[in-house]
C-alpha cells in the first residue's frame, strides 16, 4: 500500500517499509511510522471503519438505535440496503473554498 501524495509504502501489515529519500535520514524509525489499526466491519453492503479499535461491535453500537427508531431489526431488512444502486449521479461546479463544499 503506498501513498500517492507522499510516496510512502507499507506493507500488508501495516508496517512502512520504503519512504522517498529515506537514505538521507538515517535517524527515521520506521517502526514507529506503521499505519495504525482500525476496527474494519462490512454490514449492510457498506464497510464501517471505527478508529477505536477496542469499541464493541458494529451491530452491538447500532442495533438498539434502530430498534429505538424502527421498532425491530425487521423494517430495516426490508429496505434490503446491500442490494441498493446508486440511481443518478449529479456534478457541479461551485464557486467556494472547497473546505466550506465539504463541510456543507
Amino acid at each position: 500500500f503506498a501513498c500517492r501524495y507522499h510516496g510512502w509504502a507499507y506493507d500488508f501489515d501495516g508496517r512502512l517499509i520504503a519512504a522517498p529519500n529515506a537514505h538521507e535520514m538515517p535517524d527515521l524509525p520506521k517502526e514507529q511510522f506503521g499505519l495504525l489499526r482500525l476496527a474494519v466491519e462490512e454490514w449492510l453492503g457498506y464497510v464501517w471503519v471505527n478508529l477505536d479499535v477496542g469499541a464493541a461491535p458494529l451491530r452491538e453500537q447500532v442495533e438498539p438505535q434502530i430498534q429505538e427508531r424502527l421498532g425491530d431489526l425487521d423494517t430495516l431488512a426490508r429496505y434490503d440496503i446491500g442490494s441498493l444502486r446508486v440511481g443518478q449521479r449529479i456534478e457541479y461546479d461551485v464557486e467556494s473554498n472547497w473546505k466550506s463544499a465539504a463541510e456543507h
